[in-house]
């Protein structure tokens, strides 16, 4: 009798849950962008706010948006307040255990956990820019003719606000 040994694998159709996050600049402070979540189960992507030592608050939640089973991309969460310059966030991912299609916080929509029994919570840093223009005023020496009507040249502007010159 000849014979050989072999492993036989079975793909699983088991879905890791993951969530990817990157540190980002805001065009708007109520909204920030979590590149990808992967979920097993319809439930939310929650953003958490992190306390003065950077570790995770989980009450309360500053914004929230549903996620549906499989990879979902670019999904844009609104918050309940501005972002500040510079402050970490959290994206934790949620299940929905109570079919209404809200997300009614972590005793009743419970985090997800991986392999570990950790919470799947990446952290990211946010920017905010400074709101508008910095205003500056450009005027160059020059000489006026007597009959110039007492008109100055102003080189450049810029303003944060309609306003006037004034000389």
């Amino acid at each position: 009798v000849v014979v050989d040994s072999f492993k036989v694998s079975i793909e699983s159709d088991e879905i890791t849950p993951e969530v990817d996050v990157l540190d980002q600049e805001l065009t708007n402070p109520l909204e920030v962008n979590i590149a990808s979540v992967t979920a097993a189960a319809d439930g939310y992507i929650v953003i958490h706010e992190a306390d003065e030592n950077g570790d995770l608050v989980v009450e309360p939640a500053i914004g929230f948006a549903a996620v549906t089973t499989g990879t979902n991309t670019d999904v844009e969460v609104t918050l309940t307040r501005d972002a500040v310059e510079g402050e970490t966030l959290f994206a934790m991912l949620h299940t929905e255990d109570n079919d209404n299609t809200t997300y009614d916080g972590p005793g009743t929509d419970a985090p997800v956990l991986d392999a570990d029994d950790n919470v799947i919570a990446p952290s990211f840093t946010v920017t905010v820019p400074a709101e508008g223009p910095t205003p500056s005023v450009t005027a160059n020496d020059q000489t006026l003719a007597r009959d110039a009507a007492n008109l100055v040249n102003i080189a450049e502007v810029v303003a944060a606000a309609d306003g006037y010159i004034v000389i």
